[in-house]
């Protein structure tokens, strides 16, 4: 009947306008990199380089990280 029509069109309108961006940023790339780093950055590493240090990989990671999460509308 039409109030069954009515509530599936306001349902489907309700996903696609607040389920879908979300789904959508979660399985992003972005969101991927982002779980990636902050997964790399909880691990205990050894580096052997001279020219680059622990603390310079981990101020590449807290940037990179910084910049996933401000690239990410739903945090």
């Amino acid at each position: 009947d039409n109030n069954s029509t009515n509530l599936t069109t306001k349902l489907k309108t309700a996903l696609n306008k607040y389920f879908k961006p979300i789904h959508t940023e979660l399985t992003s790339t972005n969101n991927l990199q982002l779980v990636s780093y902050r997964a790399i950055r909880g691990l205990e590493i050894e580096l052997h380089h001279e020219d680059y240090t622990i603390a310079d990989f981990n101020k590449f990671l807290d940037l990179t990280i910084k910049a996933k999460e401000d690239s990410l509308k739903y945090k």
